[in-house]
């Protein structure tokens, strides 16, 4: 059985309702590769953090967070000491849009320091059953 969550209306039908272990993600064999940033720049916009830590509110865009550092300074330093040599980890959703599990810090990154290219990890459908939490 699939554990989901409640996703607020911006995310619904765009980002993943399925818990996931991330650690499970990274184990996934599927080969780096390389993607324009202006191709997921878009995903900046998603509400896909919290601003009340260890509660799954959805309430923070990272756009907001690189537009206003000050106001965000956990999130702000954890973006600029990033590591960049990891890809960003992502699935398609149900839209056949390709939309992070693992690295929206990573992007913000790449956004500050102004990338065009991103290394990615694009992985097939097929390989979400094997990422599941509880597994």
């Amino acid at each position: 059985m699939i554990e989901r969550v409640a996703l607020p209306e911006p995310l619904q039908g765009v980002f993943f309702d399925f818990l996931w272990d991330t650690q499970k993600v990274w184990l996934l064999p599927t080969e780096s590769a390389i993607t324009a940033f202006d191709q997921l720049a878009w995903l900046l916009e998603l509400p896909v953090w919290t601003t009340a830590p260890g509660e799954a509110r959805f309430d923070l865009a990272p756009l907001t967070v690189l537009e206003q550092p000050e106001c965000f300074p956990v999130r702000w330093r954890r973006i600029t000491s990033v590591d960049l040599t990891y890809p960003l980890e992502l699935f398609r959703n149900d839209q056949g849009r390709w939309v992070i599990l693992d690295g929206y810090h990573r992007l913000a990154r790449h956004q500050v320091e102004g990338s065009r290219d991103i290394p990615v990890r694009l992985h097939p459908d097929h390989y979400k059953s094997r990422i599941l939490r509880g597994g």
